[in-house]
């Protein structure tokens, strides 16, 4: 789950997706996720980024 980790977290911080996610941008990334998905995304990534603050890699 590192790897995962690591990616949701950088999309999160980073201002700009990365180029090669550019034209294939995932639904979660559109500016209208869908509704079901918008509440577990942003608890996943808010998780994720208190999992780094805190130094718990790969908890989950």
């Amino acid at each position: 789950m590192t790897k995962l980790t690591d990616f949701l977290v950088n999309l999160a911080l980073s201002p700009y997706p990365p180029i090669s996610l550019s034209p294939y941008l995932p639904i979660s990334l559109s500016p209208y996720p869908p509704i079901s998905l918008s509440p577990y995304l942003s608890k996943l990534l808010t998780y994720d980024i208190e999992t780094v603050i805190m130094g718990r890699w790969g908890e989950f």
